[in-house]
């Protein structure tokens, strides 16, 4: 709950925000950063749709309370791609993740987005009301809201509704489950709050034109995933650079994930830095 986060602004990683895009890129050197060359327990970064192997105790040491976790360590590259291991502890099991999981239907807009447009930078999209009812937010100001709780939980949780607008429920369920592998989950549903603009359309201002419309569709279910599936989308994001084709965000382009990495940034979820 954002009452008990530490949150950013007090943290000296807030000024690194900008730059946490390019430390994404960064490849051990084997001075200043380091790969483990000789661990056989790394596997190459699974492709789309398939699930790695899981240490399912990997995890043991972590507190009871600690019910579901998973972890993925990138140890080594091989011919520049990136070798990975998978630690967990019910990492599959279905829960609600509640705000963790707001994330992922920006990740799906951005895919969305590049897929009819590859030079499209998110960066330069604005999300408005369809009836220019309401304001209008840029695309990386809704999502940097969403996970630092800046204007409020009711807007987080608005916010994070409106961005299913753009896929569906159903549409956006089967695309984490193609991405991940993973067929036992939910997702459903909203997050307690309806979404701040019934039919929302993202704008490009550099283009002028809309790129995506959203639907009036009422949520479905539950939102209930696995600590896998979030490590999965997270790791596919930050080591976008060092996957093979077949493994990335499909047509995610770095010039938007870029944007998506900013404002998740500032999440206020932070207890030791």
């Amino acid at each position: 709950f954002p009452s008990h986060d530490k949150g950013i602004n007090q943290s000296f990683l807030k000024a690194k925000i900008p730059s946490y895009p390019e430390y994404f890129k960064q490849k051990p050197d084997n001075k200043t950063i380091f790969s483990d060359g000789k661990n056989t327990n790394f596997k190459p970064y699974p492709k789309l749709g398939e699930m790695p192997p899981i240490d399912g105790k990997g995890l043991d040491f972590l507190h009871s309370d600690i019910t579901e976790a998973c972890v993925c360590i990138g140890g080594k590259f091989v011919n520049g791609n990136i070798q990975a291991r998978w630690l967990g502890k019910n990492a599959l099991r279905k829960a609600e993740f509640w705000s963790a999981t707001k994330f992922i239907a920006a990740l799906n807009i951005i895919c969305q987005v590049n897929a009819k447009d590859f030079t499209c930078d998110i960066d330069n999209c604005l999300i408005r009301d369809k009836n220019r009812g309401q304001a209008e937010i840029s695309f990386y100001d809704l999502l940097q809201n969403i996970v630092s709780y800046d204007m409020g939980v009711d807007v987080s949780n608005g916010s994070a509704a409106l961005l299913k607008r753009f896929t569906g429920y159903k549409v956006l369920e089967s695309w984490v489950k193609n991405i991940t592998g993973n067929q036992n989950i939910e997702f459903l549903g909203n997050y307690g709050y309806p979404p701040l603009m019934a039919l929302p359309e993202l704008y490009d201002r550099n283009k002028k034109t809309v790129v995506l419309s959203g639907s009036s569709e009422n949520p479905l279910g539950a939102n209930r995933l696995s600590a896998y599936d979030l490590t999965r989308l997270i790791s596919m994001l930050g080591w976008h650079h060092y996957i093979v084709a077949e493994s990335k965000l499909p047509n995610a382009q770095w010039h938007s994930l870029e944007t998506a990495i900013r404002a998740m940034g500032n999440d206020s979820a932070r207890y030791i830095d």
